[in-house]
């Protein structure tokens, strides 16, 4: 069972992944961090398509100063997604493919962009309120909207809302598994 885990940032999703029981959870986030190492051929076409200006102090690849570049401009998001996007899908689609037989849980906030949806049995949408999640991240409003603008959300099959605790994050989660394998 591939399980997609989606929604907006500052929503839980990677809170909520670690809460499945006996669930192998893929971060999207993460497979985008690490192709993105120095020195990686990722790592070289995105400082060539966007300037050194994107490198930090160590000459590592900014992420703040990346977001601010492409989530200003559409050309230059769809540029990145251009360079990131295929290996993203290829890697993570290789992990399912190796761990069929097992639970896994794909926490990823472009799942359709990544065309990722089509490898999943169910997806599961958490949600939150603008409020909510203004607490949770350190991004003014309109970051946020920003970034959200570039997040395309309309497939899922499932909802859970995640404006509490985190304890009764995990409770919501373990009861949807548990309806899940029914």
């Amino acid at each position: 069972m591939i399980l997609g885990l989606t929604g907006y940032m500052g929503v839980g999703k990677t809170t909520a992944s670690k809460f499945f029981h006996d669930a192998i959870a893929i971060n999207v986030d993460e497979v985008a961090h690490e192709i993105l190492t120095k020195g990686s051929e990722p790592y070289k076409k995105v400082v060539r398509a966007f300037g050194k200006k994107i490198l930090d102090e160590e000459e590592h690849i900014s992420r703040v100063k990346l977001a601010d570049l492409v989530f200003v401009n559409e050309d230059k998001l769809k540029k990145l997604e251009k360079i990131t996007h295929p290996l993203i899908s290829q890697i993570v689609n290789d992990i399912a493919e190796n761990e069929k037989k097992k639970f896994i849980v794909i926490d990823c906030a472009i799942l359709e962009k990544l065309s990722l949806d089509n490898i999943c049995d169910k997806i599961l949408l958490i949600e939150a309120t603008e409020k909510t999640i203004s607490q949770r991240v350190e991004f003014t409003h309109e970051e946020i909207m920003k970034r959200r603008k570039s997040q395309k959300i309309s497939k899922f099959d499932y909802t859970i809302k995640n404006n509490g605790s985190l304890e009764e994050l995990k409770e919501h989660i373990l009861s949807f598994q548990g309806t899940l394998f029914k």
